[in-house]
């Protein structure tokens, strides 16, 4: 059976590092708003969804070229689950709002492709990135994979890194060594396959 496992681990990235978190905070943002903006402007004219996605903004936005592109794909995700949800139940979810450079949270999601993210020597292999030194307080589980990283930094500005794992977990079947029969009962509520009954208080019986 495959189960999955967040760590929380802190970053120590080099001033070239931060830049690139940095931008990529931003791009994700921007491309969310900008998805968003058109989404609307496409349902006032046909009360329909736009589909959408980060690769059509790209010639026009040359400076998205430079962040993880699986990064803009998850805020595309993000939208999208969102936009559906809006749909499904405008009065209950209300339509997607748009992310605050100042109050919306600093973060972007990327995901393992192949091995290209993994934990070596007290580094953290990141797409675009490279090794970034870390402080890894737990070992995973034996035998995990990583998923998905989400970068975040702290209004006190600190990073840190939500690493999603995989792993397998044997679950071994129980024989049962011995059956209980139940049956309904009037008076008592229950009876057992051994005659005993539910002996429950009747305490609207003692008024």
């Amino acid at each position: 059976m495959k189960l999955n496992k967040s760590y929380k681990i802190r970053l120590y990235p080099n001033d070239e590092q931060i830049q690139f978190f940095e931008q990529n905070f931003g791009n994700v943002r921007f491309i969310y708003n900008k998805m968003l903006g058109d989404k609307i402007n496409h349902y006032k004219k046909t009360k329909e969804m736009l589909h959408n996605t980060p690769a059509q903004y790209k010639k026009e936005y040359d400076f998205l070229k430079l962040s993880d592109s699986l990064a803009l794909s998850n805020a595309q995700l993000a939208l999208n689950k969102a936009y559906k949800m809006f749909f499904r139940n405008p009065k209950k979810f209300g339509f997607p709002k748009f992310k605050s450079k100042n109050k919306s949270k600093m973060a972007y999601t990327t995901n393992n492709q192949n091995g290209t993210i993994f934990i070596e020597d007290g580094k953290l292999k990141l797409p675009k990135v490279g090794f970034v030194e870390t402080v890894q307080d737990r070992k995973f589980i034996k035998n995990s994979k990583i998923k998905s990283v989400t970068i975040s930094k702290t209004r006190t500005n600190k990073y840190f890194a939500s690493i999603l794992v995989e792993y397998e977990k044997d679950i071994q079947q129980v024989q049962p060594k011995s059956f209980l029969g139940l049956d309904y009962s009037m008076s008592a509520f229950f009876v057992d396959s051994e005659g005993n009954k539910g002996d429950y208080p009747k305490f609207y019986r003692l008024s």
